[in-house]
Parts: structure tokens; C-alpha cells; sequence
């Protein structure tokens, strides 16, 4: 195997570095002027040349781009909006690429790492923090979009009073108003660095946000799917809906319950074909690192001493009062003789 999976210095010049390798998955390169390139990853010192970060014009000699395919060619048009909902926004716009470095020199001046893997990791936490943190600003209003759907498809399919549609939809209202709460929750507790004293989003509530939305988000597809029906599997197009032969048809026999116009439901259901299929399943769950990321994180950033201490103190094991949280606890008995006037010992049965 060669050794540009990851980007590497691979010569150092007067004047600056030349740099081998490829990144992937960068979203927006195509529309972008300039890349911000880091290490993704712990580096040590055995592979000190892959711990380099820079900037660097996107039409510098030696970079070429390979662009994902777009759901969507071309601008958005009523047919698009019709048929790809989602998709007619987010596929033209979005265009991740792989940037290939094919031997790029880059001028010292615009060099911020090269070589120092001890601060590898340190990058590599912090940008995965602050990257998270942006998916979770993303995906509330997904979240919020998809309860939405789902209540607004047993709305039109007549299904909203069943008990087990009703169980569906106070499930996915519970875990969207969890995230939102944990995705608050990473930026009203920040992280403030100890010499800078800059505040860095909490990284314990923010990996656990994230990975609550992309742990629940194919039970969250599950349920719309299930409630919208396999109409969902093959949903009437634009054209078949604006063709005078056809629409006759699909206004008799595909109509929502009374009092909703059949093409609000034939809407919602391209909407639900859209935002459940597609690259989205995919995007939602590895976008912003793979769940494993976020586990790895909730173990980094956990007080175990912490856990461990008050799980000693209730068994009567000793050692807990060393953690200088749990030892400071007092105990509930004397929170109370503090709290409750004391005992009137004059009184006789």
C-alpha cells in the first residue's frame, strides 16, 4: 500500500512544503476559493508528516477536484421542487469532493502545522467538536421537519386517532425535544480554554447530541415510511400530476380524507420519499464522523473517577472521599439537621 491515503508533507523547501495525498468528503469545495486543510486524526511521531495544516487556493497547481453527482442537474425548477423537495435545494449546492493534492506547494506563510504531531489530536478533537456542533444546528430543523411530516401524512391519511400512530409520533416529539435540549445544552456549558480562556462547545453534550439524532434517524424514516404508506415507495410525479389525461384519475383515487386537497397529500408524500431515501439516509448517520466518533468521545470525555467515587460512597467502599467533588458531598442526613429546626425533646408521650 502507498502512504498518500492521508495528506503528508513530502518535501521541505526554503520557501514553503510540498504536500501529497487526498482528502474526502468536503462539502461545498466546488463553490469554495480556498481550503482550510487539517489532520483528521492522532498522529505521533513516527508519521510527524502527515500532521500538517495550511491554506491554500482551491486552483493552485496540482489540486484536482472530483465532485459527488448531484441528485439534481441543473437549477430548481416547479417540476424539481415538485418531485425532489429536499433534493432541489440541498443537491445542486451541496457537491462534496475529493480534493487530490498531486505534489501542491504551499508558501511557509501560509503553513500553521508541519511536523508537530504532540497537537495532532488537539486539532483533531476540537474541529470534530465545532463540527458536530454545526450538525446539530442542521438537523434540529430536520428533526422538527420530519415530526412534522409524519404527523402531517396520518393527519391526511385519516390515521392521527389510531393508538399505535399516536404511540409513533409521541416518540419521535420525545427525541427531537431531547436533542434540541442537549444541542442547547453544548453551547450554554461551554469548554473555556485554560490560557486563552476562549469558550469551545461543551464536548460531552455535544457528541451525545449528535449521536442521538444519527443513532434514532432510520427510526425516524421507519415511522414515516410506516405511517405514510408504500405509496411513498412510488410517489406520482409532476408530470403525471399536470398531464389533463391523467389528473382525473389521480384526484378519484388517490385522495387524501376529506376536507385535504389530494395534491397537499401527493406533496407530502414526495416529501417523504425524498427526505427518507436516497443519499440522505446515509449522509444523516456519517456526516460529521461515524458514530463510533461520537462513542469514542462520550469516553474521552467522561468522569469516570467521578462515577467510580459515588458508586464507593453508596457501597461504604473507601477511596471516595479523594475525588474532590464527591469527598466535599455531604451527607443527606446532615443536609437535613441544617434544614430542620431541631427537635423538641421536652414533649412526652
Amino acid at each position: 500500500q502507498h502512504k498518500d491515503y492521508y495528506l503528508r508533507v513530502v518535501d521541505k523547501q526554503k520557501d514553503g512544503i510540498v504536500v501529497r495525498g487526498a482528502k474526502y468528503h468536503i462539502s461545498c469545495t466546488a463553490a469554495a476559493n480556498e481550503a482550510i486543510v487539517l489532520p483528521c486524526r492522532t498522529h505521533g511521531e513516527e508519521d510527524a508528516d502527515y500532521a500538517v495544516a495550511f491554506a491554500i487556493p482551491l486552483n493552485a497547481k496540482g489540486i484536482t477536484l472530483i465532485a459527488s453527482d448531484p441528485e439534481i442537474r441543473g437549477p430548481s425548477t416547479e417540476e424539481t421542487i415538485w418531485d425532489f423537495p429536499v433534493a432541489s435545494k440541498l443537491g445542486v449546492g451541496d457537491g462534496e469532493c475529493m480534493i487530490v493534492f498531486d505534489d501542491v506547494f504551499v508558501p511557509w506563510e501560509r503553513v500553521f502545522m508541519c511536523g508537530e504531531w504532540q497537537f495532532s489530536r488537539d486539532i483533531a478533537i476540537l474541529f470534530g467538536t465545532f463540527h458536530r456542533l454545526f450538525a446539530c444546528c442542521r438537523m434540529v430543523p430536520m428533526m422538527e421537519i420530519m415530526t412534522g411530516l409524519a404527523a402531517l401524512m396520518a393527519e391526511y391519511n385519516g390515521l392521527e386517532n389510531y393508538s399505535h400512530v399516536r404511540s409513533k409520533l409521541s416518540w419521535l416529539v420525545q427525541v427531537t425535544e431531547a436533542f434540541k435540549v442537549m444541542s442547547l445544552a453544548a453551547c450554554m456549558f461551554p469548554e473555556k480554554e485554560r490560557d486563552s480562556n476562549l469558550a469551545n462547545p461543551n464536548g460531552m453534550y455535544t457528541n451525545i447530541s449528535k449521536y442521538m439524532y444519527a443513532e434514532n434517524f432510520h427510526q425516524f424514516t421507519k415511522f414515516i415510511q410506516d405511517i405514510a404508506g408504500g405509496i411513498a415507495a412510488d410517489p406520482i410525479s409532476y408530470r403525471d400530476w399536470m398531464n389533463p389525461e391523467e389528473r382525473p384519475y389521480l384526484e378519484k383515487y388517490l385522495d387524501a380524507k376529506a376536507g385535504i386537497p389530494t395534491e397537499d397529500r401527493l406533496r407530502a408524500i414526495r416529501l417523504v420519499a425524498d427526505i427518507t431515501g436516497g443519499r440522505h439516509d446515509t449522509h444523516q448517520i456519517h456526516a460529521e464522523g461515524s458514530l463510533q466518533a461520537q462513542q469514542m468521545m462520550f469516553f474521552r470525555e467522561a468522569d469516570w473517577g467521578m462515577y467510580k467515587a459515588l458508586a464507593k460512597r453508596e457501597a461504604g467502599i473507601l477511596g471516595w472521599e479523594e475525588h474532590p467533588t464527591v469527598g466535599s458531598m455531604k451527607n443527606f442526613s446532615d443536609i437535613l439537621k441544617e434544614k430542620m429546626p431541631p427537635f423538641d425533646t421536652s414533649y412526652k408521650v
